[in-house]
């Protein structure tokens, strides 16, 4: 009887650890985000989505600066764009509205020249 229940507490665990994962993973942030900048480029847009999340992660579960500086701001989007999370000499609006690059990436483009900055004159 022990063992019984034993092996069906340790089947709902596994169960909880595997959807637990995926559920923990995505929140609704990505969402958010999406309709907060919805004008954004469409490499921003998939960069919150459930397959990348890369928005706010490095690989893994990680948190990018960006995603620290989200949290400390409350999740208010708004509050850390004239911020520059990555480092990088770019606020995060200028990387989210004329970039297209990652704000928590620091090796994304830093100057006029950037890939990111010739991409935007093209959308």
């Amino acid at each position: 009887m022990k063992l019984n229940i034993l092996i069906k507490c340790s089947l709902v665990l596994c169960l909880v650890g595997i959807s637990g994962t995926q559920v923990w993973a995505y929140s609704g942030i990505g969402s958010d985000w999406r309709d907060f900048y919805p004008d954004t480029c469409q490499e921003l847009l998939d960069a919150t989505t459930s397959d990348g999340c890369v928005l706010c992660h490095f690989t893994g579960f990680g948190l990018n600066p960006y995603a620290d500086d989200l949290n400390q701001a409350g999740m208010d989007f708004a509050a850390i764009e004239d911020d520059d999370s990555d480092g990088d000499g770019r606020t995060n609006g200028e990387e989210i509205h004329v970039d297209c690059t990652l704000p928590g990436d620091p090796v994304s483009p830093v100057d006029q020249d950037s890939w990111g900055s010739i991409k935007a004159l093209f959308r």
